[in-house]
Formats: C-alpha cells, structure tokens, sequence
C-alpha cells in the first residue's frame, strides 16, 4: 500500500513518520511532490485544513485513483462528493474528546504563563461547555482550581452557572462558546478586566471594545499541535491506521 501523507506541521510528519513503520509512505510537502507520485497513491492523507494548507489544486486530487482512499481532517464538500472512500478525521469524537484533553493542557499552559499567581490564587470562568469546555473544566478541577462553567441554558448549582445571571466575571475566562456572548453590551457592565482565552473557531468577541477598555484577549488557535504535537500527530495516525486495518 501507497501512502502520500501531506506533511504541513510536525503533527503531520508524527502521522507520517508512525505510518511509515507498516507502509511504503511518501512525505508530500508541496504540489510538485504530490504530482510526482499521484499516479500511485492508494491513501492520500491530506492536512487539518485539507487542500486550504498547500498549493495542491482540486483538479489535482480528483485526478488519483478512482478507488483511493482519502483521509482529511475538517469536511470538504467537494471532497466528499468526488471520492467514494474519504474520512474526516476531526470531525470523528474520539479525535475530538482525544484533543480536548491536549487543549485543555494547553490552557492550563497559559494560564500559568500569563500570571504572577499561583493558580490557587486565581478565579476562572469558562463560558460553553461542549468537548473542549468539559476537558478544561475537569483538569481545573482536579486541579483544585476555583472555576465556573457559564452556560446558556442550565440550572445555577454547585460551579454551573446561567448566562443570564453571570454578571462580573473572574480574573480569567476561557471562552469556547461560537455565540456572540462576549459583546459589547456585556463588557460594559464589567468593574474589573479579566484575561480572555478565546478558543472558539468563530470570531464572536468584539475585539475593538475590549482593545479600547484595556481588556487583553488572546485568541488560541492549534493548541494541540503547539503543545502537544507528537501527541496530537499519535491521535490522527491511531484513527487512520483503524480504519487501514479494516480494509
């Protein structure tokens, strides 16, 4: 079997470099690599964001194998309508809930690194609570570490808190919600000027207001590939190489 693995980061090159232990494995690193061997490709595995981090063209891949299988991370449209065997690797939930972990140690990282404080001596909101909101939340906790979940909708009880009723917030929010929750509307309301960790995919925070009030935010992005990369290249390759075995 003839694998082409587009290697854009070092999670990447983890993915290929594990692969490559039980395959015949080509490291593509741009379109002149990939169509030396296109031709060849049993399994094309292409980046997080898929063709958007190379120079490869659609018209390229479309022109492999009929009976390739493709492996990308995030859903493609157009790829999924033109090969027959294609997996989206982080759209899979155990590569999610896998990465969570690797962001919320991230986190955790910048946390300390932001703060002349002990953990123990800082205060945290983290507004959502999906994959990422939970995996923080628990490490925190183990942690030991005073934090409030904000929600838009659940009953005010033990650290869980409504977003209705959260009115100041704590020293630092982690903001994983995709709705527009820090506005400014909310802001305004605000007697102190808490640390942002904003790791939604969506831009939803008003970032001209919270520049203009002195509010630092700092938007997160691969934080399992900076902190963790081996680690988040091991949670692609074990994925893949199930679905290999299956094969």
């Amino acid at each position: 079997m003839f694998i082409g693995v587009v290697c854009k980061d070092e999670r990447m090159q983890q993915v290929a470099d594990q692969l490559a232990k039980d395959y015949h494995v080509q490291f593509i690193c741009n379109r002149a690599d990939f169509l030396s061997c296109s031709n060849k490709i049993d399994v094309c595995i292409l980046p997080i964001h898929g063709l958007m981090e190379t120079n490869i063209l659609l018209s390229d891949i479309k022109k492999m194998k009929e009976n390739v299988i493709v492996f990308s991370g995030l859903y493609d449209a157009e790829l999924k309508n033109h090969f027959h065997q294609i997996y989206f690797y982080m759209l899979e939930e155990i590569v999610i809930q896998e990465n969570a972990i690797l962001t919320a140690e991230g986190i955790l990282n910048e946390i300390l690194s932001c703060s002349a404080r002990s953990i123990y001596d800082l205060k945290v909101d983290i507004v959502g609570y999906g994959y990422c909101g939970k995996a923080i939340y628990e490490m925190l906790k183990h942690l030991q570490m005073k934090v409030r979940v904000i929600r838009r909708s659940c009953q005010q009880e033990g650290d869980f808190l409504p977003l209705a009723k959260w009115d100041q917030p704590n020293d630092i929010i982690i903001h994983t919600a995709v709705g527009e929750v820090l506005n400014k509307e909310r802001m305004q309301r605000w007697r102190t000027y808490p640390i942002i960790f904003d790791i939604a995919t969506p831009q939803v925070i008003d970032l001209d207001y919270a520049k203009q009030k002195g509010i630092q935010v700092k938007k997160m992005k691969n934080i399992p590939a900076k902190y963790a990369s081996i680690t988040a290249g091991n949670i692609i390759y074990r994925f893949i190489r199930g679905k290999l075995c299956e094969k």
